[in-house]
């Protein structure tokens, strides 16, 4: 290790071929950074600002900052920043940059932006001492999150419209005296790894929280509008690698909708079960429950006093089109059970109820499920259909 203790006023060429080059007390990074195979530069001391584009760092070796305090000047690029660095200031992730906290704090009051297609790696654990606001992309890898708001602290966390977080750990996000609050209004998922992440801070939410696998544990207060999305996936039948679920410590009030949706073509069984949220107790309701129809299976929910379980229905038909030739009157259809018999009616009298059907075809579905009919009408008369299949 080779240190240099005085400040680098540097705009030309420092390169590493072999060992390590130490700069404790601060340059401008100008000029250019250059480390070998094998050899390090190593800021490890002293007030930088890293600013775009980063093209004077130059590899394979590595150029890292480590014991600094450091401002991100709308960082393009890519870089690691290594405990126990510390971000003070103003801090911008711009659109093409990445930043990947291995362990670096924020400073009292430091603020932290990430612009949208800016990314974020939370790659330790990590304390926010000041506001962090995010329109790209936060990916939680490993490590606890926490938020300080007391002692001179004003942290606080803002997912803003289009802005993911996307938890890929079973780790927790909490805080120090004074109960913080997260902010969603973008999407918070829970995409890899089985087990549980828990949320201990004031979790708000106007866009989704959605759970693809294991368990999201929101253990704080929890307040939504109309406009939030609690949501989940389904990927198979086993709770929390097949499912993701929401569970609540405290009793949620609910006023959003629930979506559902499917991973890698997953289809239940009928009579499958799937508990998907839980909870002591819930006031209000959901607005709506979208994505229970899977392509030939109807899921029912289940909102009941401690639990929203969703049941899988028997199979239906689905007409996929209707079309009219002259007299030839041609309905198609998928997703029935295979081999079942079905029943197409047809009714000529328009008025409610529509009590009068007569049946014009008796068929078997095919292998797959499928139905084709062709039926001569007469095209001067409306007419209805229904397709019954008798299970």
């Amino acid at each position: 290790v080779t240190s240099f203790g005085v400040f680098l006023d540097n705009s030309g060429t420092v390169q590493a071929k072999v060992g390590t080059l130490q700069f404790p007390n601060g340059s401008n990074l100008g000029g250019t950074f250059q480390a070998d195979s094998g050899a390090a530069i190593s800021f490890n001391g002293g007030n930088y600002v890293l600013s775009s584009p980063p093209s004077n760092f130059q590899g394979p070796g590595t150029v890292q900052f480590t014991s600094v305090n450091l401002t991100l000047n709308a960082f393009t690029g890519t870089y690691t920043v290594a405990t126990p660095t510390l971000l003070v200031g103003q801090s911008t992730i711009a659109g093409t940059g990445t930043i990947n906290l291995n362990g670096c704090n924020t400073d009292a009051g430091a603020s932290l932006t990430v612009l949208a297609n800016g990314v974020l790696n939370l790659q330790n654990t990590i304390v926010f001492q000041g506001p962090v606001t995010n329109f790209g992309t936060v990916n939680w890898l490993s490590g606890s999150v926490a938020i300080n708001t007391n002692s001179g602290t004003t942290g606080v966390f803002w997912n803003q419209a289009g802005g993911v977080f996307d938890i890929q750990c079973s780790q927790s996000f909490f805080f120090g005296i004074s109960l913080p609050t997260f902010h969603n209004a973008g999407l918070l998922r829970k995409s890899a790894t089985s087990g549980t992440t828990a949320i201990s801070v004031r979790l708000e939410n106007t866009g989704t929280v959605q759970a693809q696998i294991g368990v999201i544990d929101v253990q704080g207060p929890y307040a939504e509008s109309p406009t939030a999305n609690l949501a989940i996936a389904l990927a198979g039948l086993a709770p929390g690698t097949g499912f993701g679920k929401i569970q609540f410590t405290a009793a949620p009030i609910f006023a959003g909708q629930f979506t559902l949706s499917t991973l890698n073509g997953y289809r239940p069984n009928p009579g499958d079960s799937f508990l998907v949220i839980s909870y002591p107790s819930f006031t209000g309701g959901f607005t709506s429950y979208n994505g229970l129809k899977l392509g030939g299976l109807q899921l029912t929910p289940n909102l009941a006093a401690a639990s929203l379980t969703l049941v899988t229905g028997p199979n239906y038909l689905d007409i996929t089109g209707i079309s009219l030739s002259g007299a030839n009157l041609a309905i198609n259809g998928v997703n029935g059970l295979a081999g079942r018999t079905y029943v197409t009616l047809t009714s000529t009298n328009a008025a409610k109820p529509l009590n009068q059907w007569s049946p014009i075809a008796t068929n078997l579905l095919t292998a797959n499920g499928n139905f084709a009919l062709t039926n001569t009408v007469n095209p001067t008369i409306p007419q209805r259909y229904f397709i019954l299949q008798l299970q």
